[in-house]
């Protein structure tokens, strides 16, 4: 059972229409085409199947990004636990709440869910859609260890989508708990990260992931589909 945190249609503010720079009487662009960039969504699928995790560089536009990051750079955020799981997984940064419904913020991560099914269909996906219920904000300080290399939670099926928002930092996806054989997968301020979760294209495989280098203040964005 998939229970959504908040409602799927975005809240247009009048008051940010101008900040956005759209235009009220443009009805013809999907509602996502206002806060992203074209996305090339050709072999998307078959690099998911194959690499586990791929990145869609640059998606959200220049100016939308610089107020996402006016919202959640003045918040230190909640210390979560430094140790978590039976495999001694160790993770070092503080959750940020998610802005109120006529935040940016808010309307970004439920386009998110609009933009990534349009382009897993354009691309030929027949699956079920993502609902993405599970909305997490990251914040990690410069000089944090980050989080050890870990799988994510079987009950977080389809895709999970890693928004960056601001700071320098290494993604990487790896072997095993050791870091082994890793590869990095670029994660720079706008881009988007999609990656397989339990069960997607039915492969219960899950990438083997960590972050480490973080060279400065970084916010990500974690989206998941959870079930119970």
């Amino acid at each position: 059972l998939l229970v959504r945190c908040f409602s799927l249609v975005p809240i247009i503010d009048a008051e940010r229409v101008p900040l956005l720079g759209w235009q009220k009487e443009d009805v013809s662009m999907p509602i996502h085409g206002h806060y992203f960039n074209p996305v090339e969504s050709k072999g998307l699928i078959g690099r998911l199947r194959t690499e586990g995790a791929v990145c869609i560089p640059s998606l959200v536009k220049g100016d939308v990004l610089a107020t996402i990051q006016s919202e959640l750079l003045p918040e230190n955020g909640e210390p979560q636990p430094v140790e978590i799981g039976s495999v001694g997984v160790r993770q070092h940064f503080t959750r940020i709440p998610m802005p109120g419904a006529l935040s940016v913020t808010h309307d970004v991560c439920i386009s998110l869910e609009l933009l990534i099914n349009d382009a897993l269909r354009t691309d030929g996906y027949s699956g079920d859609e993502l609902h993405f219920n599970d909305f997490r904000i990251q914040r990690y300080e410069a000089g944090s260890p980050g989080v050890t290399p870990h799988l994510d939670f079987k009950s977080d099926r389809g895709l999970i989508a890693l928004l960056s928002i601001v700071g320098e930092a290494r993604f990487c996806v790896c072997e095993d708990r050791d870091g082994r054989g890793a590869r990095q997968v670029r994660s720079d301020p706008g881009d988007l990260i999609l990656m397989r979760g339990y069960g997607f294209l039915g492969i219960e495989e899950r990438p083997m992931h960590f972050v480490d280098s973080i060279r400065s203040t970084r916010i990500s964005i974690g989206l998941r589909c959870k079930v119970e």
